[in-house]
């Protein structure tokens, strides 16, 4: 089952705005349900978004450290 992490609708109540938990950012028309887009977060995280005016605005995050683990005994 798919999870969300953010929905938002535009303001003339005509597309819907979603972040799927998998890394996606997913938006579709309101009346159809069809996907006007999809863009993919890759090595992002997308942490929110909204609609401004007619624009997509978006939160994301991106790892660009390195992780190092040791094992200590």
């Amino acid at each position: 089952e798919m999870q969300w992490s953010s929905i938002d609708w535009s303001s003339d109540g005509t597309r819907l705005l979603l972040i799927r938990s998998d890394g996606y950012l997913v938006e579709l028309d309101a009346s159809t349900g069809r996907a006007l887009r999809r863009v993919a977060g890759g090595a992002e995280v997308f942490s929110g978004g909204t609609y401004v005016a007619d624009e997509i605005m978006i939160g994301r995050s991106r790892w660009t450290g390195d992780l190092w683990i040791a094992a200590i005994k």
